[in-house]
């Protein structure tokens, strides 16, 4: 896969490649206990560089084959190479049904910043612009209020509960489904 960069006010947004294991890898063992609430469980080896390796290669073989597309997220300003972040969108429907389902998660340091926000207002344009995807869904757990308010913030609808949804912590949770279609349209 060819690399894909978008710059925004704050950050680059990066695909991923074999060069950013590292980098990856510590981002994640920063945030375990911090994403823990959000996230499926995780064995240990999520935390070892074999299995970031192995995630890099299936970004890489789930955007080639149009399904899924993440960009890492690196703070501008201090350019030290760490990753802030990941924005994703996966389920990706080309065609007549055009849709995809928008995920990200923000380093605990950058939390209540903005920078979600800059990431997903990137990811959106990104979807719009080169993919022609014109729905985006947010699937957010009902005790997520800060991700709920991020994404009405900027024009996403409430639509209803998806029962037991996603598996979080071990356990199939309810998600409030929350879209958004280009140009701000119901």
């Amino acid at each position: 896969m060819s690399k894909i960069v978008i710059s925004s006010d704050r950050m680059y947004l990066r695909t991923s490649d074999r060069f950013m294991a590292n980098a990856i890898l510590e981002f994640h063992i920063k945030n375990k206990d911090h994403f823990s609430r959000w996230e499926a469980l995780k064995g240990n080896d999520y935390y070892t560089k074999s299995y970031t390796k192995a995630l890099i290669r299936h970004e890489d073989r789930q955007f080639r084959q149009a399904k899924e597309i993440a960009f890492w997220l690196y703070d501008r300003d201090k350019n030290d190479g760490k990753v802030i972040g990941r924005v994703s969108a996966f389920g990706i429907i080309p065609g007549n049904y055009s849709t995809c389902i928008i995920g990200y998660k923000i380093d605990e340091d950058y939390e209540g910043k903005g920078y979600a926000r800059e990431a997903v207002l990137c990811m959106e344009r990104f979807l719009h612009e080169e993919l022609g995807i014109q729905r985006i869904e947010a699937l957010i757990l009902p005790e997520n209020t800060r991700s709920q308010n991020l994404v009405k913030s900027i024009g996403y609808i409430y639509e209803g509960t998806a029962p037991k949804i996603v598996e979080v912590s071990g356990v199939r949770r309810d998600h409030l489904r929350f879209y958004k279609l280009p140009g701000g349209e119901k």
